[in-house]
């Protein structure tokens, strides 16, 4: 993505494939909730418990990164249908979250996701561009060439994790949206800046459109808020990035 700033409107440059490449991603650890409205909730979006839809959990050390869906766990008995009649975007999941841990090696652009069946271990290997379970990564892996219009004319200020952001709010095809960053720097590479590439500041919220009307791919479903709830700067143990000794490997046809 390209993102434009000019006197009140953000200009940054596009990443060429080679300089996205490069991307110190940094070291730490990251938990971000995905908040799930209709369209008729827009006015109204907010990071109250009973919308939380999902976690991502990330682990990031360098050029690896290990995505610890154990906190998904939490959420099994918590949604209930009730929860979700008023998301359309996951009116076609099942009420459970199911999401399996995996590795990411961002150097390769591959994802190892490991499953246990009985006393086997087995690694799924697969491109970072075709890995279905990831979202932020892949999409910076798979960088668009559109332009993204940010406007800080009336941001306001706003603390997430104690951390001081701007709320400022950017363009889409609808409409405009909000997104918050913040100008404390960072020790690794937030994972919601894959939808700002370029952006020269760490972003911690961001809503984004769900389009996901096969008939219609133009319409907006839903609004999904994506905002960091917990971070830590502390660089994670190498340990938690090893693959397990003695494994079975499949390919990308192959599931276990």
């Amino acid at each position: 993505m390209k993102i434009k700033l000019s006197l009140l409107i953000l200009i940054c440059t596009y990443l060429s494939s080679t300089a996205q490449s490069s991307i110190n991603l940094g070291e730490g650890s990251i938990k971000i909730g995905m908040y799930a409205f209709n369209t008729k909730d827009t006015t109204n979006v907010n990071t109250d418990p009973e919308n939380l839809f999902l976690y991502f959990n990330y682990h990031i050390r360098k050029d690896k990164i290990l995505r610890d869906t154990d906190v998904n766990a939490n959420l099994d008995h918590s949604l209930k249908r009730s929860d979700l009649n008023n998301a359309t975007i996951v009116n076609s999941l099942s009420v459970k979250v199911n999401i399996p841990t995996y590795i990411i090696d961002w150097k390769e652009k591959k994802t190892y996701t490991v499953y246990k069946k009985k006393d086997s271990t087995f690694v799924f290997k697969n491109d970072l561009k075709q890995e279905k379970q990831e979202l932020f990564f892949k999409m910076l892996a798979n960088p668009q060439k559109n332009d993204v219009i940010v406007d800080t004319t009336n941001q306001i200020l706003v603390y997430i994790c104690d951390v001081p952001c701007y709320q400022a709010k950017y363009a889409t095809a609808s409409g405009w949206r909000k997104f918050a960053y913040t100008k404390q720097r960072l020790s690794f590479f937030s994972p919601l800046n894959a939808l700002f590439i370029g952006f020269p500041f760490s972003v911690l919220s961001v809503d984004a459109e769900n389009t996901d009307d096969q008939k219609n791919r133009a319409r907006v479903t839903g609004i999904s808020r994506f905002q960091v709830m917990d971070f830590n700067e502390k660089k994670p143990d190498k340990s938690l990035f090893k693959l397990p000794k003695k494994i079975h490997y499949c390919r990308a046809t192959e599931y276990v």
